[in-house]
């Protein structure tokens, strides 16, 4: 989804957040997160938030998250998920 805002909150660090926003082709990068666990929000205007918490951020490896915005009212999806797949490059 272009133009959608994604925000990393740690849960690790007393609720430090870094926000992002997806690409034209709804790509997104959040650099420089500390190793820890942290919670993702995906939002944009006219669509359901995605909540994920639990994400747990390595050093010096990538953690991936894709997720499918539904129109606003349809569906509101949260969840607790570990993903840890996609390890491989120094930037979640």
């Amino acid at each position: 989804m272009p133009l959608a805002t994604v925000e990393a909150t740690s849960s690790d660090r007393g609720g430090a957040a870094r926000v992002s926003e997806t690409d034209s082709s709804g790509s997104y990068r959040i650099e420089s997160l500390l190793p820890g666990t942290y919670a993702l929000v995906v939002k944009k205007g006219g669509f359901a938030e995605i909540k994920v918490s639990g994400l747990i951020v390595n050093a010096s490896l990538t953690t991936t998250f894709n997720g499918t915005l539904d129109v606003a009212g349809q569906v509101t999806r949260s969840s607790s998920k570990h993903p840890q797949a996609g390890v491989t490059d120094p930037v979640w």
